[in-house]
């Protein structure tokens, strides 16, 4: 892992949330600076998806956290050593899990976001946003 350049990317920038200018775009540069501000720290965000495998009756090692419930975004809280998670050197705590198995997660609550997991089967591919490296910044 160099420099922390271990995964392949879709995408090395978020193309979202850009928007197109409403009626009121014209207006204060205090508008415009605050947009840019939210904008810049999506940039360092990068997304992948991580295909994991696992046997009928494991886990997949990790722990998520958040929910529409809970305090944000779904993201990776723990990952259990030796774990199918860890295994696959793909994931790193702190790293957002945007959908599971094409079903988006950012509606879904905490509860329903475990029950998912557990019962998912055997094929899982995850949609991971993680933070870039500082390399450049």
């Amino acid at each position: 892992m160099l420099c922390g350049l271990r995964r392949d990317t879709k995408n090395s920038i978020d193309e979202g949330p850009y928007s197109k200018g409403s009626k009121e775009s014209g207006g204060s540069d205090q508008s415009h600076s605050s947009r840019r501000r939210s904008l810049a720290a999506e940039e360092y965000r990068g997304v992948t998806t991580v295909d994991l495998m696992k046997r009928e009756g494991s886990s997949l090692g990790l722990t998520i956290s958040g929910g529409s419930d809970k305090d944000g975004k779904p993201r990776v809280s723990n990952l259990r050593p030796g774990g199918l998670a860890a295994r696959s050197d793909q994931l790193n705590v702190g790293d957002y899990i945007k959908s599971v198995n094409g079903i988006n997660l950012s509606k879904l609550r905490h509860d329903e976001i475990i029950s998912l997991l557990k019962n998912i089967g055997e094929r899982v591919v995850l949609e991971v946003e993680y933070e870039l490296p500082p390399f450049g910044r």
